[in-house]
């Protein structure tokens, strides 16, 4: 059996649910779980420049494209809120949530994950998972790194409070010191035959295969690619970007619609495929 799991980053303060609905609808109604990677408390007026990747290729987009281009540029932070219509809406549906940094933000080129000041981490932390307390009764038991990476110190405290994190790739700067070895090992393991998770001790450490899912990428070759991933690995972290099916904030990319949804149902078709939670997913990687 091959696992496949979802994961929408940046669902934040400004997230209106109908996109959330138009994407993940199907999903919901199979009865499939999909991982809502939240921020919990998005700040705007950081410049991040190139760390927007294709946003600053593109469009020179200095400010975080994960905002409404009228609040970017405000330096100002918008905490999710209880009985907001977004976190109402998570709640009575079928989301896992996760936990996506603290404030999503950069300053000076260094992403929040990138933090090394353990002690400002830990600030970060407490204040975040109060917020998501309050909003939905719980923490989060997963953390999706924003940016995708994360520095040694950034991961030290964050073994403390979840059972894994959500990345792009696994070093061996990412894990304790008696798992350096077996870290190494893997960076000479290629893509298709490398293993995309990996165990320090009790704490998960889950890779994906990068921006498959993309509104600059060339949408015919999406489900291929998906497939081709699948033909060579028994797991899939499947990353997407809600926003992005609606840029800049406002008119719905149909065509992208379109590739997204024959994907989802192409992979509930799949009788070799099972869409699982990040939590279900621990619980069967540990046993095996």
């Amino acid at each position: 059996m091959k696992y496949v799991v979802f994961r929408d980053d940046d669902t934040s303060h400004f997230t209106k649910p109908a996109m959330l609905e138009t994407l993940y609808r199907p999903l919901l109604d199979a009865g499939k779980s999909v991982g809502i990677s939240v921020i919990p408390a998005i700040t705007g007026g950081q410049v991040v420049g190139p760390l927007n990747g294709p946003f600053w290729d593109k469009f020179r987009l200095e400010y975080s494209p994960c905002l409404p281009p009228e609040y970017r540029k405000e330096e100002k932070t918008f905490p999710l809120t209880p009985n907001s219509e977004i976190v109402e809406y998570i709640k009575k549906n079928n989301y896992e949530i996760l936990q996506h940094g603290f404030q999503h933000t950069a300053e000076g080129g260094i992403h929040e994950g990138m933090l090394k000041n353990t002690s400002k981490i830990s600030q970060l932390l407490n204040e975040s998972q109060q917020i998501m307390n309050r909003c939905f009764g719980k923490a989060s038991e997963f953390f999706v790194v924003p940016w995708d990476d994360a520095s040694k110190e950034s991961l030290k405290v964050l073994r403390k409070h979840f059972k894994g994190v959500s990345l792009n790739r696994v070093g061996q700067r990412h894990v304790t010191p008696l798992s350096k070895i077996r870290a190494a090992s893997r960076h000479f393991v290629n893509d298709k035959k490398r293993i995309p998770y990996f165990w320090d001790g009790e704490f998960l450490m889950l890779e994906h295969p990068g921006p498959v899912l993309s509104m600059f990428n060339n949408f015919s070759l999406m489900k291929g690619a998906v497939a081709e991933w699948l033909d060579s690995h028994d797991l899939l972290i499947l990353v997407n970007h809600y926003w992005e099916f609606f840029w800049d904030w406002n008119i719905p990319n149909l065509e992208y619609l379109e590739t997204w949804h024959d994907i989802v149902h192409y992979l509930l078709d799949r009788k070799d495929v099972e869409i699982i939670s990040f939590s279900q997913l621990y619980e069967k990687l540990r046993v095996t």
